[in-house]
């Protein structure tokens, strides 16, 4: 979807216009006096339901901190996915930065997400999303995962908390792969359960 402003330039763009289409979209230009906006979903209506269903998030409290395709794309290796038939949860599914490497078929994926407008987003590229909070989601879920694909917020310690949950909802087989704070680095987070690390990469969030 792509959203022309004839003789709009970067500099002269209104502010909270920029910011809306800024944190939906990705600006490009090609000449000195267009600019659009363009994204893998409706953003129209997206910004519609923003306008006339007062849909706002507040992304600092839920820990929205977008994973970068090459972190998610690592992610995904150490998931080791084997069979493609996998059923796999991702507990905070963002606008769909991890679940769009997922290698098996989009109806095994499910995607829990309580932002209105990542849940929008998420619906619009085909994934399955469930509405509500991961940790409450966790005490009334009965599915059982092979894979859980996360990034969980890091603030006072939900890092930690979020794995272990997760890792309550796995098949026998199945493994927990997660993005954590370098400081949990070789420490046990679930008692009982094989832990692998990996090197720690800096700098992977604006």
């Amino acid at each position: 979807c792509n959203i022309e402003f004839e003789g709009i330039s970067y500099s002269n763009m209104p502010k909270e216009l920029f910011e809306l289409f800024s944190l939906f979209g990705v600006k490009e230009q090609k000449y000195a006096n267009f600019i659009w906006f363009s994204a893998d979903f409706d953003i129209i209506t997206l910004l519609k339901n923003i306008a006339y269903q007062g849909w706002i998030d507040d992304y600092k409290s839920y820990q929205y901190y977008p994973t970068k395709p090459e972190l998610a794309e690592k992610l995904i290796d150490y998931a080791s996915f084997e069979t493609g038939n996998e059923k796999v949860l991702e507990p905070s599914a963002g606008q769909g930065g991890i679940c769009q490497f997922i290698p098996v078929i989009v109806s095994n994926i499910d995607c829990v997400e309580i932002s209105k407008i990542n849940q929008f987003i998420l619906k619009e590229k085909g994934f399955k999303v469930i509405d509500d909070d991961f940790l409450k989601f966790s005490q009334k879920t009965k599915n059982r995962y092979d894979r859980i694909v996360m990034n969980p917020p890091f603030s006072k310690g939900r890092a930690k908390l979020h794995v272990e949950i997760a890792y309550s909802l796995l098949n026998e087989d199945g493994n927990v792969t997660a993005i954590v704070p370098a400081s949990l680095k070789d420490q046990i987070i679930v008692e009982g359960a094989k832990h692998t690390y990996s090197e720690i990469f800096s700098d992977n969030f604006d």
